[in-house]
């Protein structure tokens, strides 16, 4: 990489970006896969140390079986922390809890392996409707805190 002076015949620092079709980023621990996070469509910045996916997928795993799901239509990778923001048409469906969680913008810690947002979000679960502002949830839904809530039965 070269580096660039102050004089005054220096250009300055541009962010150079790659594009990078079908994409797939996988984390793994005692070789099975904890998560994966595929798209059609990413750019690397390696300048911010993030990669931007369009129509990101990130799916989580328990003894090699997906537990559940994370589409939306936009999302961010932190290279460095893995960390992970998911925004617009932000859809979650847990396949072990028979749930599905809306809302527009979904934050993943790797570290953490949690999820959480500041933002309105609505849970669909068997027979109850769970709407909020602000959650906070492990990624298959099995433990989820919820602020600011409303339980609506839904009725036949």
């Amino acid at each position: 990489m070269s580096s660039c002076s102050n004089g005054s015949d220096s250009v300055p620092a541009t962010e150079i970006e790659s594009l990078i079709s079908e994409i797939k980023i996988a984390e793994s621990d005692s070789n099975q896969y904890q998560w994966d996070l595929n798209s059609q469509k990413a750019k690397l910045n390696e300048k911010q140390g993030t990669m931007s996916f369009l129509k990101p997928d990130l799916k989580f795993y328990k003894n090699d079986e997906i537990v559940s799901e994370i589409t939306a239509d936009k999302g961010v990778l932190n290279l460095n922390t893995r960390d992970t923001e998911l925004t617009d048409n932000v859809i979650v469906n847990s396949k072990n809890e028979d749930s599905l969680l809306k809302t527009e913008k979904l934050l993943f810690s790797a570290a953490k392996k949690k999820i959480w947002t500041e933002n309105k979000v609505t849970v669909y679960r068997q027979n109850t409707i769970v709407t909020g502002v602000g959650l906070t949830a492990n990624p298959d839904l099995s433990e989820i805190e919820i602020r600011n809530q409303e339980t609506q039965l839904k009725t036949k």
